[in-house]
């Protein structure tokens, strides 16, 4: 579990980053609290150990990616 929430606080964290916004940080957060009771029975399907894998294995990917940094309009040297 605490492998978990460490892993989905770097997705969060590289999505903010990525966008800019923390809006998309909130959406991600609320699919992941609302993923268990979208499958049929309450939850009944939702494994939370093949949703913690994925996501382990998706932050692991992301932390591995060379992240993009956008320019930084105030250094922007006119020409």
């Amino acid at each position: 579990m605490v492998l978990t929430s460490t892993a989905l606080r770097v997705v969060m964290m590289r999505v903010h980053l990525a966008t800019g916004a923390v809006l998309a940080a909130v959406v991600l957060h609320d699919m992941v609290n609302v993923a268990e009771f979208a499958y049929p029975a309450g939850g009944s399907h939702f494994d939370p150990l093949i949703a913690g894998a994925v996501t382990i294995a998706l932050a692991a990917a992301l932390s591995l990616q060379r992240q993009q940094r956008r320019p930084d309009p105030s250094r922007v040297v006119a020409q």
